[in-house]
């Protein structure tokens, strides 16, 4: 219950800088991870595709919606979601760091993505996805 009455709170604030900020990222990758947390898997879709919309080269958004796609079974749009994060890696540096990850580098991302397509295939394969 505290921590559901925190989550409100924190959404609330989010709403009230995102009138100011309008644009800035790091307001939906908050407003994501926060509803992903609470299981509103799509009002998290929406807040990354907001992410997205304002900071289009975002792998971080990427990421975050193509686990929110697998959470949900949805393994070819996972897929894509995840091939267009590498892209956007392209040929950065290994040791750069990834926009709005909270510190992870370049390196760190490309081998999280490749678990996570080689998890999709063995999903697949499994037939639980």
């Amino acid at each position: 219950m505290v921590a559901r009455a925190e989550g409100e709170k924190a959404l609330r604030l989010i709403e009230c800088a995102l009138a100011i900020h309008k644009f800035d990222p790091t307001l939906y990758q908050l407003k994501g991870a926060i509803h992903a947390d609470r299981g509103e898997i799509d009002k998290a879709a929406d807040a990354y595709r907001r992410m997205l919309y304002v900071a289009p080269e975002s792998p971080s958004a990427l990421f975050s919606l193509a686990m929110l796609c697998r959470r949900e079974g949805r393994t070819d749009a996972a897929r894509r979601y995840l091939d267009g994060a590498m892209k956007v890696l392209g040929a950065q540096e290994e040791t750069a760091e990834v926009p709005f990850s909270e510190g992870l580098s370049v390196g760190h991302m490309r081998r999280l993505i490749a678990q996570c397509m080689e998890t999709l295939k063995d999903d697949r394969r499994e037939g639980t996805l």
